[in-house]
């Protein structure tokens, strides 16, 4: 569970869903290939006025992780989400960046 920021903070107040990753080893516990996916559903506040009440979204993302330490870890994942409702939404685009 987390909090939306950016535009969307002012009509929902809550992203609630889960996640699955899995990492495949490229260099055995140095280099990781990641896949992960999850199913998340932002939660509307109720004054705010949007086309879609409750959106559901399907991230997928695919990425590296490095392992220079025992205790440390650099990652960087590409990805995208698609919105699964079919009513209109005001965010109709599916975006993509890095994380």
């Amino acid at each position: 569970m987390t909090l939306p920021l950016g535009n969307i903070i002012g009509v929902y107040k809550l992203l609630f869903g889960s996640a699955i990753q899995i990492d495949f080893p490229v260099k055995q516990r140095v280099v990781f290939l990641t896949v992960n996916t999850a199913y998340k559903v932002l939660i509307r506040e109720n004054k705010a006025s949007s086309t879609l009440k409750n959106p559901k979204i399907l991230p997928l993302n695919m990425g590296l992780k490095f392992l220079p330490g025992e205790q440390i870890y650099l990652r960087v994942d590409l990805g995208g989400s698609i919105v699964l409702n079919n009513t209109p939404a005001s965010f109709d685009r599916t975006a993509v960046g890095l994380l």
